[in-house]
């Protein structure tokens, strides 16, 4: 598990960061770094490629297909090619859109669908090899792992969503490393980053397309400060830290010296992959409820109720309706009732007429989640008749 308790640096967090992400080499990765940074790579090309076939990531395609034409830059999963900008926000909207992409849970943050967007098109422009790209890739989750557990969970409760507002700097810093960056040309990126973060939680309330955006947004976004900075265009110096940088700004930050969780080690080991294409705070509650059922032979009509006791970010899914294909991922109680009634959770299960089916109704509304005290969730009580 990785450490998380806070260490004051003695450089600033920017410093810190940046230097840690110059230094990176290939060479001097272990072969678990290795291991991990190759299996997020084909895991989060594997949710892309079935993400390009979801209903938002067509839009997507049409609106930018109409703004311009050509390309030369594959796009996992899309027939046709893009340009640069454009193959990382196609790429980012796909693996963040069917809830399939893997992610970080002390920081709450998906780095994948940022990372790997972003890092895959500009690997492909500048012919990079398999080395540089994992070098890339793994520079690119620390980032995000480090920023996200420094802001984690004070960002989310401010109505932030971590992935959209954390991701820039990781892509940036993939994209960085692959160019071949000094410290200096990493620092303007993850100075001009700072000013591309961003995304509101207010998707869980409806409307959760938005959501699988801002994972386009951040690849895009990074992806262009470090083309940017390429250029020679400076960002500001210690954006992480600074009076009116990131922190002051997302969080009101004005206290003492920002603290970067440590850089080692590598946080990609301990990054997860999903089981069912649904939120992840809820994944847990589901694995334990169908564990339940199956041990002990109950059927969904032999249920009264379901009580969940889990962590504070997972109970406020508990308010979440389940109207459209993207909020029903999101839904504690939909979520819940679908291990009761089918055992396991699939894409098709977030269709119109899953979600309009009566009895998936009656059971959600037999679940009742709270709050609980400790950070890990689990099945209190799933009552039953007989």
């Amino acid at each position: 598990m990785r450490p998380l308790q806070r260490e004051h640096p003695r450089i600033g967090a920017t410093a810190q960061l940046v230097e840690f992400v110059a230094r990176l080499k290939y060479d001097g990765l272990s072969d678990a770094v290795r291991h991990h940074a190759r299996r997020h790579l084909v895991d989060t090309a594997g949710v892309m490629i079935a993400g390009a076939q979801g209903e938002l990531a067509g839009k997507a395609q049409r609106v930018l297909a109409a703004g311009r034409s050509g390309g030369e830059v594959p796009v996992p999963g899309c027939a046709n090619r893009a340009v640069l900008l454009d193959a990382a926000y196609l790429g980012g909207t796909a693996a963040h859109g069917i809830e399939f992409d893997d992610g970080f849970r002390q920081g709450s943050v998906h780095p994948g669908c940022v990372v790997l967007p972003a890092a895959l098109a500009a690997a492909y422009a500048e012919r990079a090899s398999g080395a540089a790209l994992i070098e890339a890739v793994v520079a690119g989750y620390e980032t995000v792992i480090a920023v996200g557990a420094a802001v984690h969970p004070d960002l989310r409760r401010r109505g932030f969503h971590p992935t959209g507002v954390v991701g820039v700097f990781g892509a940036g810093m993939a994209a960085g490393k692959l160019y071949g960056f000094s410290s200096a040309a990493l620092g303007h990126a993850l100075g001009m980053a700072a000013s591309g973060a961003a995304g509101l939680f207010a998707f869980v309330n409806g409307g959760a397309d938005v959501k699988r955006l801002h994972a386009g947004h951040a690849a895009r976004e990074g992806l262009l400060v470090a083309l940017l900075a390429r250029e020679g265009v400076l960002g500001p110096p210690d954006v992480l830290e600074a009076h009116e940088g990131f922190m002051h700004a997302f969080l009101g930050h004005t206290g003492a010296p920002l603290a970067l969780p440590p850089l080692l080690p590598f946080g990609i080991t301990d990054c997860y992959v999903k089981s069912y294409p649904c939120c992840r705070h809820i994944q847990p509650a589901i694995e334990a409820l169908i564990g339940v059922l199956r041990d002990e032979n109950i059927t969904p009509d032999q249920v009264e109720r379901v009580e969940v006791a889990t962590y504070a970010i997972a109970a406020a899914h508990a308010r979440t309706g389940w109207n459209d294909f993207a909020s029903a991922q999101l839904s504690f109680p939909y979520l819940i009732a679908l291990a009761l009634k089918y055992r396991t959770i699939r894409l098709a299960h977030f269709e119109e007429p899953v979600r309009s089916d009566g009895e998936i109704a009656e059971l959600a509304h037999k679940v009742k989640s709270r709050r609980r005290p400790t950070s890990m969730p689990f099945i209190r009580n799933c009552a039953r008749r007989g």
